[in-house]
């Protein structure tokens, strides 16, 4: 109330002094042009005009409140004039004189020759002097401006201490605490201007409680992630000017518990299409995120499980098609493979090689070493066989020490010379990383065949084969013999 009072005394009495000085000025400058019309009369008389133009060249020099002069005779033509009159001369009308111009009957021998027409500053020119050197008016002024100050900032508190709920209706306010969903109004700076029921239940306190605080203080976070997010959707909708819809976000209770939202937010704008704030509504899908997450997690174990499932069907289709001791195909699998193989080499007349491999000596291995490096050597001759046949064919255990090898697309005379590599190879290697206390020497026979010999079966290929192998043996072992018609007969006689 005080500072009002000073602001309204102050005003006064410098509006006072500002009058008085009006009416100064103004006497002041109707006086000027009365002498000026005194002193250019007896000149006019004798034509002296160029007296008169210096007379008022040096009065618009030395005062700095005329701006311009002239003489006027009576049919209106600008006889002389100084300060450039064109530009500042606006008649009051004939004989009248105000603040700025003074227009005076200029009298020759009684009779009105002409005007004598003055153009003076503004009443703006006269008063700042005024202030300015004037002790009492500089020390009404810093009163003024003090008090000023002192009136901004004290409005200032108290508009920032104002409820900001006052401006909205409370049936408005009513309707919106009967939303499902959270919703907040902010203004441009995203402090909190009205918090429905809905949301701050969701938080957990009371609305009042978060009136003026900044929405975007909160600790929104993406949701499954601790990292703050930059670009929250309600100051994305006043820089941008237009919605963001179903925007996630998730915020971090006093309590630990984490609730997740489907944020909604629009810019507000008055009549003017000014912005004012924002509008944001706030969907709960926490439920929901909680029975996505169950579902996630039982998608996942039921994955790991179809995973063991698949696992373990590999293995009983492993345990059912190999043998479990050197992994090689048992015999009615191989026998599956050997038909299909087959039945296309002969429809597509394409070559297809067998190969009975046979270890020297097995049993004495055996006797002599035990079952135990037995069994390292069948295991070695297998990964052997792979090595060099590879996908070339496949390899089956034939049955004890025998392994049976097809190799679709192979001739004879290529399927003759893997049989001589297999057969170097077990010879150099078989023995590598098998400890024993005596010597031990692993050497093998093979027999090989091919359907261009005229097999008609896969059960002949294969006995063709096996009998080129009873063929090494008989030759002395730890070599290769291919079958023909003449061993066949040979044998059966």
């Amino acid at each position: 109330m005080s500072v009002t009072l000073i602001l309204v005394l102050a005003g006064d009495y410098i509006l006072q002094l500002t009058s008085d000085q009006s009416g100064v000025d103004f006497r002041q400058r109707e006086k000027v042009g009365k002498t000026l019309a005194l002193q250019f009369s007896p000149l006019v008389e004798i034509s002296d005009t160029d007296t008169i133009g210096k007379t008022m060249e040096a009065l618009v020099e030395r005062n700095h409140d005329v701006l311009s002069i002239g003489l006027r005779d009576s049919d209106g033509k600008l006889i002389t004039s100084a300060g450039d009159h064109e530009k500042h001369w606006q008649s009051p009308g004939a004989g009248i004189t105000t603040l700025t111009h003074a227009n005076v009957s200029l009298m020759v021998n009684d009779r009105e020759w002409g005007t004598v027409e003055v153009s003076f500053a503004g009443q703006r020119d006269s008063l700042i002097p005024f202030l300015t050197t004037n002790p009492l008016a500089l020390f009404l002024m810093f009163i003024t401006a003090t008090a000023c100050m002192g009136y901004f900032f004290f409005m200032k508190r108290t508009l920032t201490h104002l409820d900001p709920r006052a401006v909205i209706p409370d049936k408005v306010k009513a309707t919106l605490d009967l939303l499902a969903e959270g919703l907040i109004l902010t203004d441009t700076k995203t402090n909190i201007v009205l918090a429905n029921l809905a949301f701050a239940d969701k938080l957990g306190v009371e609305p009042e409680v978060l009136i003026g605080k900044p929405l975007s203080a909160l600790k929104w976070r993406s949701p499954g992630s601790n990292e703050a997010i930059k670009d929250l959707p309600w100051v994305t909708a006043m820089k941008d000017g237009k919605a963001q819809m179903d925007f996630p976000l998730s915020i971090t209770l006093e309590d630990d518990n984490v609730l997740v939202f489907a944020a909604n937010s629009s810019p507000i704008l008055d009549s003017n299409f000014n912005l004012r704030g924002a509008m944001a509504t706030f969907n709960d899908e926490t439920a929901l995120q909680e029975a996505n997450g169950v579902l996630l997690e039982m998608m996942d174990k039921l994955r790991k499980s179809q995973d063991e499932v698949n696992k373990q069907n590999t293995e009983l289709k492993r345990l059912a098609t190999r043998d479990s001791m050197t992994n090689c195909l048992n015999r009615r699998a191989f026998f599956e493979r050997m038909e299909k193989a087959f039945t296309l080499a002969q429809s597509e007349k394409k070559p297809l090689a067998c190969v009975m491999v046979d270890i020297d000596y097995f049993k004495k291995i055996n006797d002599a070493h035990g079952h135990g490096i037995g069994d390292k050597v069948l295991k070695m001759v297998a990964k052997l066989l792979e090595s060099k046949v590879g996908n070339k064919g496949s390899i089956c255990r034939y049955g004890g020490e025998e392994f049976c090898v097809m190799m679709p697309g192979t001739k004879l005379d290529k399927a003759i010379e893997t049989a001589q590599e297999v057969r170097t190879t077990i010879e150099s290697y078989a023995t590598m990383g098998i400890d024993t206390a005596t010597p031990l020497s692993v050497t093998a026979s093979l027999g090989v065949s091919a359907i261009e010999q005229g097999a008609r079966s896969p059960a002949e290929l294969v006995d063709q084969a096996d009998k080129a192998l009873y063929q090494a043996k008989d030759q002395g072992r730890n070599r290769v013999e291919q079958w023909s018609q003449a061993l066949t007969d040979s044998r059966a006689a």
